[in-house]
């Protein structure tokens, strides 16, 4: 592939896909409000709609209704993905995929399955799967009480390694059997479908199904506001 940066020049995506035209893939990456503002003054000049565009994104959390109006915008079919990472760490710890995505969404509208995976949380919080052979994570509790969790790096070729390393990001880690456990409580439906094989709706498909386990965030726990 050809990677290209851009940086936050609307001006010169819109050239880019102009130039190249919509006969190829394209994903262009970069932070929610970037994205957002990127999407709001490139449909003055073009329509999204002609390219085979999707998104990746990270660094904020991001409301399900961010999501829907960015994809309201691009071709059916087309992903936002969102990732989560820190340059301290490591900037692949987790990723959405279309299972966390849809458990995300239907923890939006099922109260008693959102408290049972992440507790009593004002808000939904990002869901993401990580990769247990890269990134040994494990829960722990801080002087306040909040939910936060250790990393430790699996890469022994890595410059500076990382052993239990505490970002204080407020969220914790949920094996997939436990994420399979609450499914089967609060929506047996699915977890029915889950466990015959099937696809799980038009938009999960059973080979789409990562079986790795899940990492909740909802932010920082030193009382940092994101806005």
């Amino acid at each position: 592939c050809l990677v290209k940066n851009t940086d936050t020049d609307v001006e010169d995506i819109i050239r880019t896909l102009k130039t190249f035209g919509p006969k190829y893939n394209y994903i262009i990456a970069g932070y929610p409000p970037f994205i957002k503002h990127m999407i709001d003054e490139g449909k003055k000049k073009i329509n999204w709609k002609d390219y085979n565009l999707n998104i990746v994104t990270g660094g904020e959390g991001i409301i399900l209704s961010w999501k829907k109006y960015i994809e309201k915008h691009l071709k059916p079919g087309a992903k936002v993905i969102s990732s989560y990472g820190a340059s301290d760490i490591d900037i692949g710890i987790g990723f959405e995929t279309p299972f966390s995505q849809m458990i995300r969404e239907v923890c939006h509208k099922n109260r008693k399955l959102r408290e049972t995976l992440f507790g009593h949380l004002d808000h939904l919080p990002m869901l993401f799967q990580f990769n247990p052979t890269m990134h040994y994570i494990t829960n722990v509790k801080n002087p306040e009480g909040k939910q936060e969790f250790v990393v430790s790096l699996l890469d022994k070729n890595v410059v500076s390694p990382k052993i239990k390393y505490n970002l204080h990001d407020e969220g914790g880690k949920i094996t997939f059997n436990d994420m399979i456990t609450a499914l089967e409580q609060h929506e047996p439906k699915i977890a029915k479908l889950f466990m015959e094989g099937k696809d799980l709706n038009k938009l999960v498909a059973q080979r789409d199904v990562l079986k790795l386990p899940f990492l909740y965030l909802l932010g920082r726990s030193d009382g940092t506001i994101s806005l």
